[in-house]
Parts: structure tokens; C-alpha cells; sequence
């Protein structure tokens, strides 16, 4: 069973329906509308340890259908650009873009890059230069960013000798907080809940650029294969899912 959301821009109060069987469950949500045509969704610098992956997704709004979207980045040393690809379809004539490549070490002095978005439409450029600060990644600290999002799944693993999936979440800091994993083994047949814990702060010491990092156990079945899972932030009683663009995360055996 996907959870579904209205678009992965949603901010604000989400009331889920309970799960059943194998019926999609809707969320209804508000969108909050961005003054700017194309939006970072989220990014992410990994380190192989031969060379970094920068990964990422945009929020694009459908201006028309020829259409160009780019990242470029500044890794200090040298800089590059990389194309974005169109995923999927939001609400509201929004889309899902995203973009992936790697890049050499050399490249980047410490380890860090700063990116913006730039975006070609109908003769126009628009960019995304987050408040013409950009967006810093760092592959040692901070190696994540969040742009319209409040949270996004980090990373998830099986434990064999434990019989458990442990993962990380990435959150915008709130206050009260709570991180909670809906999840099952069984294709939704029957659910299970559990929260994730505060481990530290991400950040280059700037309290608007710092980021939270969760981590999170989920015990199951000593014959399960299959771990599918969604994401639930809540602050002061407004709820925000990360579904994997209505597609759930899954982590198998």
C-alpha cells in the first residue's frame, strides 16, 4: 500500500486515513505556493571513497513543455554543471526533477561545494540561489541539504544478526519534534509504528542552515524479506510525510 501525498511541497496540517489492506491510503494536504518557478527539493553529497555522488530533487512548475533544468556547482578547485531529468508529476502543475553525477575528489579543496538551479523556459532563466546564499554540502559534516522539505530519508540497512532495519532521517529542528517510521513487512496487511531519536546537528554554525540528523530501529520478523516504509515528521501538531514520492522506501533482506 503506497501512502499518497498531495505533492511533496505540502507544509502544512496532513490528517493520514488508516491503512487497510492493500486500498491506497490518501493524504490530503495544503500546498504552500513558492514565489519561484523551480525550487531544490533536497540534495545530498556521498562520499565513495574514490570520488563524491551529488544527488538530488527539484520542484519545477510546468510553465511549458520544452524546458531545461540545471545544477550547477562550485567545488572550490573547479565547478561543473549537471542536467536534470524530469521523474514524475506533481499537484498543481508542479514536477518532480531530479539529478545525479559524480565528481571527483580533486575537485573539491575541502570537501565542500556550494549549488544553485537554474531553470529555461519559454525564453526566460529563472534560478533557485537559496536567498543568493546558494546551497553548501559538505561530504565530511553536513552532507545533506533540505529545500522545501522539512525531512527526507537519509539512509536504511538490515541488521542481520539483530533482525532489524536501522536507518537515518534528516530534519529541518523543531520544537516539540517527533519522528515517527510507519512500516511493514507483509505488503500493508498489517502495520507496525516506531520513532526515531535525536543523534546530532548538521551545519556550518548558522542556526537557519542547520539540519538535524534522526536515527531509527525497526525490529521485525526473523523470516521477513521485505521492509516498506514511510516517514512522519510532527511540530505542534502539523504532520509532514516523506513517502518517497508516493512510492514508499523499501529495504530488502
Amino acid at each position: 500500500m503506497k501512502i499518497f501525498i498531495a505533492g511533496v511541497i505540502a507544509l502544512t496540517a496532513i490528517q493520514p486515513a488508516a491503512f487497510a489492506g492493500t486500498a491506497i491510503t490518501k493524504v490530503a494536504a495544503t500546498t504552500v505556493v513558492k514565489a519561484l518557478p523551480v525550487n531544490l527539493i533536497k540534495a545530498q553529497l556521498i562520499d565513495n571513497h574514490f570520488f563524491y555522488t551529488l544527488k538530488g530533487e527539484i520542484d519545477v512548475t510546468n510553465l511549458a513543455f520544452k524546458k531545461q533544468v540545471t545544477v550547477i556547482w562550485d567545488g572550490g578547485a573547479t565547478g561543473g554543471r549537471v542536467e536534470a531529468n524530469y521523474k514524475m508529476p506533481l499537484e498543481k502543475g508542479h514536477e518532480l526533477w531530479t539529478f545525479k553525477t559524480n565528481v571527483n575528489k580533486a575537485d573539491l579543496g575541502d570537501h565542500t561545494m556550494t549549488l544553485n538551479i537554474r531553470y529555461k523556459v519559454g525564453g526566460k532563466t529563472f534560478f533557485d540561489t537559496n536567498d543568493e546564499n546558494d546551497y553548501v554540502l559538505n561530504a565530511e559534516t553536513y552532507n545533506m541539504v533540505l529545500g522545501t522539505r522539512v525531512l527526507a530519508n537519509e539512509d536504511a540497512t538490515f541488521d542481520w544478526t539483530e533482525n532489524a532495519v536501522n536507518g537515518t532521517v534528516i530534519v529541518k529542528p523543531g520544537y516539540p519534534l517527533a519522528i515517527k517510521i510507519v512500516y511493514t513487512t507483509d505488503r500493508w496487511v498489517t502495520k507496525k509504528f516506531a520513532y526515531a531519536g535525536y543523534q546530532e546537528t548538521l551545519g556550518d554554525g548558522n542556526k537557519e542552515n542547520n539540519l538535524e540528523r534522526w536515527t531509527f530501529r525497526l525490529p521485525v520478523d526473523e523470516k521477513a524479506k521485505n521492509v516498506e516504509y514511510a516517514i512522519a515528521r510532527t511540530e505542534n501538531g502539523k504532520t509532514t510525510w516523506d513517502n518517497n514520492n508516493l512510492m514508499n522506501f523499501q529495504v530488502t533482506r
